[in-house]
């Protein structure tokens, strides 16, 4: 509400627009200072989002996530969309759906926040996202409570997998161990021709900041190798992404290894 239609927003936009989908606009930080939620719906009128209000046709709802003021006439809104357009998700099909987050339980091993965009995902189930598989031993909702099955549009987090998987990869349950490794070996190939071809290409930043890196002569260039850990998937990329934003200067930037979990001793022995 205080930032206004943003250029990204209005790609957003142009691409539901292009599909010919309904749209629902959240608008956020309604609660500081600097709100103009009037402003914003002029702004989106300008896109061809005339509000409800206004006399048009697109659900627009001012809200915080500080005080929760809104969140629920979002969620009412998005139900009676759904209900006016008749959506429903297709349950008799394999489950498939997105990984939201992924991280490395000490005590329970990979741990996977994933949505369900169709099918029934149900415990048992063999499941294979990204380089991981395995057979689903338990699921839990954002309540905590344990679930056997769960339909479309519903999240939870899935133990089961053998490795960790990244945040964006699509999940998907197929009928036996032998194809779901299949296609985990498949996703490990790749991403081991990505790391390859990062440690060799590297990614260049300036390392001012880091006291004591040395180089043989002012116009060499110099090669950092790291080791990069993080506790999550989603936060393993943020950390990439911020890295690449870095000034580039003369330093090289190559990768030996990079994942989620604790740095173990083959890490160190690279």
């Amino acid at each position: 509400a205080d930032d206004g239609v943003k250029p990204q927003t209005k790609e957003a936009l142009q691409q539901a627009q292009q599909a010919g989908v309904p749209i629902v606009v959240a608008i956020t930080k309604v609660d500081t200072s600097g709100a103009q939620v009037e402003r914003v719906k002029q702004e989106l009128s300008q896109v061809n989002l005339l509000p409800e209000d206004w006399g048009g046709e697109t659900v627009v709802v001012p809200l915080s996530s500080k005080t929760g003021e809104g969140v629920n006439t979002l969620l009412d809104s998005i139900v009676l969309l759904s209900e006016i357009h008749e959506y429903t998700g297709v349950q008799n099909v394999p489950a498939r759906g997105t990984i939201l987050e992924a991280n490395m339980d000490k005590s329970v091993g990979p741990v996977a926040s994933c949505i369900v965009q169709a099918g029934t995902l149900k415990v048992g189930d063999m499941v294979t996202a990204g380089t991981g598989y395995g057979r689903v031993k338990s699921m839990v909702d954002a309540a905590g409570d344990s679930k056997d099955e769960v339909t479309p549009s519903f999240a939870v987090q899935m133990v089961g997998l053998n490795n960790v998987p990244s945040a964006g990869d699509a999940f998907t349950v197929v009928e036996d161990e032998q194809k779901a490794r299949e296609m985990a070996e498949k996703e490990q190939d790749k991403e081991r021709t990505a790391r390859l071809s990062e440690q060799s290409s590297g990614s260049y930043f300036s390392v001012g900041s880091f006291d004591g890196f040395e180089g043989s002569g002012e116009n060499d260039l110099k090669i950092l190798n790291v080791i990069l850990r993080a506790g999550a998937s989603g936060s393993l990329e943020a950390m990439k992404s911020s890295l690449r934003e870095l000034p580039q200067e003369k330093v090289l930037l190559r990768y030996l290894s990079s994942g989620t979990g604790d740095i173990t001793q083959s890490d160190v022995d690279l």
